[in-house]
């Protein structure tokens, strides 16, 4: 009888188990396509000569070509992963606090590792992909209306803005720039850790991009324009046709062009440019001139939106008048 209560124990819990993996398979794809993607190219990097004055041409064509794969594996997660867990919050918990635990411990051992860190960063970069898909499709659940994106965007926009000008991400910025201006030598900083890299045919580097919230307002935004049957692919049907027929299209959001936007001036002109208020005014811009349920903004928004700009704008005259 002992046996036989073990034997359907196990039973079950390996039926839980294979379920569970069934169900995070999407996750699992995403992992293995981001780093294998990563990995070949680093390694094709590493065959090809110097690429001399081509490099410059080199980087913005492989980092449109990662920017419209991260657009593909994405719009997988939103068609294909995302209402699998959304109905198993407990397990989408596990996979939020996993990827976490993941980050710190790359950390960690990115102290303390010499040789290896393109392959570390490789997996880090994967890792953060995975984050921003599973917190930007879970933000969503919050809106009600189309019309919160707008004040949403404001808030977002106004709120990195004072970051990079006298907040958190300042410091960052400061760390990381200081590290690569100096060679790359000694730890990488934490900062460093949070930023999206790609690998670049010729070179045996990864190059950060941008960083991981970025990448977590574009999956918000795409998650959103599927809640609310919002069309924002500039290049064909929307996620809510795509999630109606059960299949993965070629998908350019709109909050995406204000990426790309945002990484083409900054590669033009050689400078640190906020990436967040570019996808936040290009998404206004499309939502307020295509969609009319985005207008319908109540006192109460507007009321929200200006006092958030005033505070904003009070704390970052407070931060230069105290920093000089």
């Amino acid at each position: 009888m002992t046996y036989l209560l073990n034997w359907l124990r196990c039973m079950y819990y390996n039926t839980v188990l294979m379920k569970r993996l069934q169900i995070s398979k999407p996750i699992f794809i995403l992992y293995f396509l981001w780093i294998a993607a990563s990995y070949a190219i680093y390694r094709l990097g590493l065959e090809l000569p110097d690429p001399g004055s081509l490099g410059i041409f080199l980087f913005p064509l492989f980092a449109l070509i990662f920017v419209i794969f991260g657009f593909l594996l994405t719009t997988y997660y939103l068609v294909c992963g995302k209402h699998r867990l959304d109905s198993h919050p407990r397990l989408r918990a596990g996979w939020l606090l996993f990827s976490l635990l993941l980050t710190v411990f790359l950390y960690a051992v990115g102290q303390r590792l010499e040789i290896g860190r393109p392959a570390l960063f490789i997996i880090n970069t994967a890792n953060l992909f995975v984050l921003a898909n599973l917190v930007g499709a879970l933000l969503v659940k919050a809106l009600r209306r189309p019309a919160e994106l707008v004040i949403l965007c404001v808030v977002v926009a106004l709120a990195d803005l004072f970051s990079i000008l006298s907040g958190p991400t300042r410091a960052i910025v400061k760390s990381v720039k200081t590290y690569y201006e100096g060679g790359m030598k000694g730890p990488a900083p934490a900062g460093d850790f949070l930023l999206i890299k790609f690998p670049v045919a010729g070179f045996g580097t990864l190059h950060p991009v941008f960083g991981v919230s970025d990448w977590i307002i574009i999956v918000f935004l795409s998650a959103a324009a599927l809640k609310f049957g919002i069309n924002d692919n500039l290049a064909g049907k929307g996620l809510s046709a795509m999630d109606r027929a059960g299949r993965v299209s070629f998908y350019f959001p709109v909050a995406g062009f204000g990426l790309l936007l945002a990484m083409a001036a900054a590669n033009l002109l050689d400078l640190f440019i906020p990436v967040l208020p570019l996808i936040a005014v290009v998404y206004i811009v499309y939502l307020l001139l295509y969609y009319p349920a985005s207008r319908q903004l109540k006192k109460t928004d507007w009321l929200l939106m200006a006092g958030f700009s005033a505070g904003m704008g009070f704390l970052l005259a407070l931060g230069f008048f105290m920093t000089g």
